[in-house]
């Protein structure tokens, strides 16, 4: 069994008769081919799941467009005669967007192709069975796909817990057991006629579960398709739709009620004249009512109709398309002409890294032994000396010699949690004297006091899901971004009066509402001054 060479993009307008030029490298599907679709929030093994079946890469997070969270297609090659292409489609929790572009983003695929008569034969629900509860963001998004699928549908559905390999078996049996007794999670759907299986991370377990769903002749419907095509409804008169609104609603409720205490709170504080509260507490406020109205703006954005939710789609592909190559253009002419030498020795961290890491001492290479790197931790330890962390594709973790040596508490509790399950690892500069290492479920870090602090704040909110970056900078200076439940981002920063120009622009932005998101940045921490990257 093998997968064809190229990953394909979503369906094209026009009919299973007219060639979508999306599917087959220009050939249309044919009759005896299966689709289906998996779903699940973001790092729940997608990706993963279908580079195992197809035996190609689904790029995961490396491709240009599938960063941006659009719907893509990938081949499996079953026999020469008969073909499952599977429909990667992104997670609720996305943190680059909203919960209601999401959904849009799904239902304009899912419509496209159900007016052009492709049919699912099923949907593959992955979920990792290491989180610890079912809550926030996981939660909403079984919810929502719940109402999107309909009950009809849900005899069609595979309900597939991924990552049993990175902790104990009797406690991910446990954990699926409650899944499947509980029926606000799994329950209620087993009782329509879901099945359960466990994905252990092979090729057989993948190809397993995919053909359990293609052994028949009765592709399904959702209940999204039929009243958007079918009956003509806008999003928001869609089950999922409604339920979608319903959430930002209550959103904006609670929002504005926290909203209101914190005015509450700047009255007194203006009764006291106690002036840095009141700032304080202002920046907040004016945060919130940011928040408040993107959750507004959410919730009418979700009034619009089948015909219109394509074509936004298409024109925002066809113009993101254009400028990522633009973008991709100008960075390779700029490499090439970056000499070597020229480049000083520096701590960089990448998430689902797409390119070679180095300094002049280092160089970490893209792939090691056929594997993509995915993250990766770089920093100079002295003059001569750079100590490395990073993982590669199925967690294959490596560090270099240095690493333990330089930062041997760090390394002692990365044995001890294991390092499969590490996340995002950062050093600062100085052998041992600043790092922060993330897991699932915890992280250690041994750093500043206001570092400290600022962790613990992070901690103390519940409505904060995870940290996204961490960046340690001149001196004992900082900067972490961490996302909400609500999916959006958030971060905080302590620069110690060094990145002046930076100091200013994130000021600025506090000042306005938190407008922009920080997925990704780098300090230079050999200059006072300098930002190496960020995103």
């Amino acid at each position: 069994m093998t997968g064809t060479e190229n990953k394909l993009g979503s369906v094209a307008a026009g009919s299973i008769n007219s060639v979508p030029k999306s599917f087959r490298s220009g050939h249309a599907p044919r009759p005896n081919d299966a689709f289906i679709a998996l779903m699940g929030i973001t790092g729940s093994g997608k990706s993963s799941f279908i580079s195992k079946c197809t035996d190609k890469s689904a790029t995961i997070g490396h491709d240009m467009i599938s960063c941006t969270s659009i719907v893509d297609v990938y081949p499996y090659e079953v026999t020469p005669d008969f073909t499952v292409y599977l429909i990667d489609t992104p997670g609720f929790d996305d943190t680059g967007r909203s919960d209601t572009e999401v959904l849009s983003e799904i239902a304009a695929w899912l419509t496209d192709s159900y007016k052009h008569e492709i049919r699912l034969h099923g949907i593959i629900y992955l979920h990792r069975i290491s989180d610890v509860r079912m809550q926030g963001s996981a939660k909403k998004n079984l919810v929502t796909f719940k109402e999107l699928c309909g009950e009809d549908a849900l005899k069609k559905v595979v309900l597939a817990s991924t990552m049993w390999d990175i902790i104990p078996a009797e406690k991910a049996t446990k954990r699926e057991q409650e899944l499947k007794d509980t029926p606000e999670f799994w329950g209620w759907m087993l009782s329509k006629g879901s099945s359960v299986h466990r994905y252990n991370n092979t090729a057989e377990s993948a190809r397993e579960i995919i053909l359990s769903l293609t052994g028949h002749n009765a592709p399904i419907a959702t209940d999204l398709q039929k009243q958007m095509v079918d009956e003509g409804k806008s999003l928001d008169e869609t089950s999922a739709g409604q339920g979608l609104r319903s959430e930002l609603l209550k959103e904006r409720q609670k929002l504005t009620q926290e909203r209101q205490e914190l005015l509450t709170l700047i009255e007194a504080a203006k009764e006291k004249h106690d002036v840095d509260t009141e700032e304080a507490l202002q920046e907040e406020s004016d945060r919130y009512t940011v928040l408040i109205k993107r959750a507004e703006d959410s919730a009418k954005a979700l009034s619009i109709s089948m015909t219109n939710l394509i074509l936004k789609r298409d024109l925002r592909i066809a113009e993101m398309t254009k400028e990522m190559r633009e973008v991709q253009n100008e960075y390779e002419m700029n490499f090439r002409l970056m000499r070597l030498d020229q480049i000083k020795p520096y701590m960089l961290e990448l998430a689902r890294a797409n390119e070679t890491m180095q300094s002049n001492e280092v160089e970490l290479q893209e792939f090691q032994d056929g594997k993509r790197m995915e993250l990766g931790c770089l920093i100079a330890v002295s003059d001569q000396r750079t100590a490395w962390i990073a993982r590669y594709e199925n967690n294959n973790w490596r560090w270099s010699a240095t690493f333990e040596r330089h930062y041997p508490e760090l390394a002692k509790e990365i044995k001890s949690y294991g390092l499969n399950a590490v996340r995002l690892c950062a050093f600062g500069p100085g052998p041992g004297e600043r790092y922060y290492t993330g897991w699932d479920e915890f992280r250690i870090y041994s750093c500043s006091p206001k570092f400290t602090k600022a962790m613990k704040s992070i901690k103390n909110n519940s409505s904060i899901g995870s940290v996204i970056a961490v960046a340690f900078g001149h001196g004992s200076s900082f900067l972490v971004s961490y996302g909400f439940e609500n999916g959006h981002l958030g971060w905080t920063h302590d620069l110690q009066g060094y990145y002046p120009s930076l100091n200013r622009f994130l000021n600025s932005q506090k000042k306005l509402g938190d407008k922009i998101s920080i997925h990704a940045a780098t300090l230079d921490p050999f200059s006072s001054a300098g930002l190496v990257g960020g995103n």
